[in-house]
């Protein structure tokens, strides 16, 4: 971006709310994201670099925006077109092209309360977004690699929002009444009930529809000869071709059918809803006979006399914990990798991760199963860094997959259905955890159950589960106090693993296990980030890759905690340091902060030495050849040129 910051403060005169978006991505930049939007010059200045990428938040800046997506399966255009050719033509607007070619449509909010925010709802069509309320877009010049946001008439003025487009924003939010005073379940009971046992394939395939010629496809059973249900949307939407004899019907308007009770109601009860919600609500048990559907309650007294616990487990049933990288990474279960910002994890985890894409054995030996890893958060740019990294390690990148957006705790769901869909997904890792969308990452029931919902996933897909953490500022005694937020992060995984530099040698890691409770291998792997060229496409990209080191360490991780803490320097110990340092003389500042640093000195326990030795700094020449000297009283204070202030003899830099 030639000047992110200038552009922000432009779109801020005309009125939009912004705030940072992350280098080539659509995540926030700043630590409350969209909430942190305005207008005022002053924050913008404060919170921008021209690195980042804008949003304008709706809300704040009086906004409705609407987002037509032509991504992952989704045809916002279709839906646009669907909505045009029923509503008519809106007024021309605000307008932006997309990377994706999709389209954004800035309208000014109507009066009221706000609009919901809607994403793909049947009433309004999938690949539409209706973002009113603390929600954003990423807007021009921002980027997304090579492709930029660009405005498609950035003089037109902002119009109002359309009322029929305000009013089916409204009637979503509308609660379906019951179908007689007698029946205990709403229509939408009924439907979301059916529509979360069924997925949309095995309806079909109830009516006589099969596998298509090409994945994702079905054909009608009347039509072997051509594909005409296209599955989108995690098998729960999907596009009728034209030869489909559904295509239009009441389950399937504008082309797009959305859920498979749809598919019930047309095909079996001839489109007559009341019917289909009847008959499957018997079906269900939810017909509301009352003494069916009430649970009846029974006595204390004769359920300690009646029911009998179950086994805490049969003995047929134990078994040994299986790993996908064995004794350090199991299968089946959450693991923990921390360290501090900058150590190596995501390098590190790269490295693991290309030799599984290959089948390639493991650093310490051990053999690995070729598998698919997916990546459903992660900090580094799959371009310009995590692809290179991958790729230096020899991964297969074929075997890598990426999350379609920002993963959180609510689309556990809609994981598990890809995992279902592809069991050659044996990793999942998640970097960084604590950004999934708990309600608080420090509180230890929020975060408990979170992560006891991830681990129940691992479990029942029998994958490896890897959630990345940091390590918090400070003293700690073991890593459990080292790492930051709640206690859950570590209480929870199985294994814990963490990266710290070589006490005697920063540019050596160490990969050490700290808490446990599988059969693990403690043996500590060492190993370093060496830089590392690739030539791809005519060019040299510089990136950088682990290489090991044949030595193991016997021991653990909040062994090598407790002695970087143990070995740290004390102010004490500093005086006596920098007396001998200026023993000979006056020294540089900037000469004492680097021979500080080598030493193991903060500079604040130097600039503390400093005061109780009585040390001076002093200006030595004039201008940008001049140099701040540290002096100490017993050697003699150089003379100082005259055209020197107070202020500035003592006005040391450093």
């Amino acid at each position: 971006m030639a000047n992110s910051l200038a552009a922000a403060l432009e779109l801020a005169a005309r009125g939009f709310a912004v705030f940072p978006v992350r280098k080539n991505e659509k995540r926030p930049a700043c630590l409350h994201g969209a909430k942190d939007a305005t207008t005022n010059p002053d924050d913008i200045k404060n919170l921008f670099n021209d690195e980042y990428n804008i949003g304008i938040e709706a809300s704040r800046s009086g906004l409705v925006l609407i987002d037509f997506d032509l991504k992952d399966g989704r045809d916002g255009k279709a839906a646009m077109d669907a909505l045009i050719a029923k509503y008519g033509k809106p007024t021309a607007t605000l307008a932006v092209r997309t990377p994706s070619q999709g389209l954004h449509l800035y309208y000014r909010a109507p009066a009221g309360p706000r609009l919901p925010n809607i994403k793909d709802h049947p009433i309004i069509g999938v690949g539409v977004e209706v973002k009113a309320d603390n929600q954003y877009l990423v807007a021009p010049p921002s980027r997304i690699g090579e492709n930029q946001y660009t405005w498609i008439n950035p003089s037109q003025e902002i119009a109002d929002c359309p009322s029929w487009l305000a009013e089916l924003c409204r009637k979503t939010l509308e609660k379906p009444t019951p179908i007689k005073s007698d029946f205990e379940y709403s229509a939408k009971d009924v439907v979301d009930r059916f529509n979360s046992q069924n997925s949309i394939e095995a309806t079909l395939g109830g009516y006589g529809y099969f596998a298509g010629g090409q994945p994702g496809f079905l054909r009608h059973p009347n039509n072997d000869s051509q594909d005409s249900v296209h599955l989108v949307a995690d098998n729960m939407s999907y596009h009728f071709g034209a030869g489909d004899p559904l295509r239009g019907k009441g389950c399937g308007k504008d082309s797009c059918c959305f859920l498979p009770f749809g598919i019930v109601t047309e095909l079996q009860f001839g489109g007559d809803f009341k019917a289909a919600v009847r008959s499957m609500a018997k079906e269900m048990g939810m017909d509301g006979r009352r003494h069916e559907t009430q649970p009846v309650a029974v006595p204390a007294a004769t359920i300690k006399a009646t029911v009998e616990l179950p086994a805490f487990i049969n003995q047929g049933d134990i078994k040994n914990t299986e790993f996908l990288w064995k004794y350090r990474i199991p299968l089946g279960c959450l693991t923990s990798l921390a360290g501090e910002q900058g150590v190596g994890k995501s390098t590190w985890l790269y490295d693991i991760i290309a030799r599984l894409s290959i089948g390639a054995r493991f650093p310490d030996g051990e053999p690995s199963a070729k598998c698919k890893t997916l990546m459903l958060s992660f900090e580094d740019n799959p371009a310009d860094s995590a692809g290179p990294k991958l790729v230096a390690a020899g991964a297969d990148l074929t075997m890598i997959k990426k999350w379609p957006g920002i993963f959180t705790i609510k689309d556990l769901a809609v994981l598990e259905q890809y995992l279902a869909r592809d069991p050659a997904i044996k990793l999942v890792v998640i970097e960084p955890i604590y950004e999934v969308g708990m309600e608080k990452i420090n509180d230890t029931k929020a975060v408990a159950d979170a992560l006891g919902a991830i681990q129940k996933t691992a479990e029942k897909f029998n994958i490896a589960a890897i959630g990345v953490n940091h390590f918090k500022k400070g003293k700690a005694e073991t890593s459990n106090d080292k790492t930051i937020n709640s206690m859950a992060f570590t209480s929870k995984p199985r294994a814990c693993w963490g990266i710290v530099n070589k006490k005697d040698d920063p540019t050596i890691k160490i990969l050490a296990l700290g808490k446990h409770n599988i059969r693990a291998n403690k043996m500590a792997l060492q190993f370093r980030i060496e830089n590392h060229d690739l030539h791809e496409n005519g060019q040299t990209i510089e990136t950088c890759k682990v290489v090991y080191l044949d030595e193991q360490l016997d021991t653990d991780l909040d062994t090598l905690i407790k002695e970087a803490f143990d070995h740290r320097k004390t102010t004490k110990e500093a005086e006596p340091w920098l007396a001998e340092l200026l023993d000979n003389g006056d020294v540089d500042s900037e000469q004492v902060y680097t021979a500080g640093k080598d030493a193991g000195f903060s500079w604040r326990q130097i600039r503390d030495a400093k005061d109780k030795l009585k040390v001076r700094a002093r200006k030595h020449g004039i201008g940008k050849d001049s140099k701040w000297k540290w002096h100490l009283d017993k050697h003699e204070v150089p003379a100082e040129p005259a055209n020197l202030t107070e202020d500035e003899l003592n006005d040391d830099p450093f």
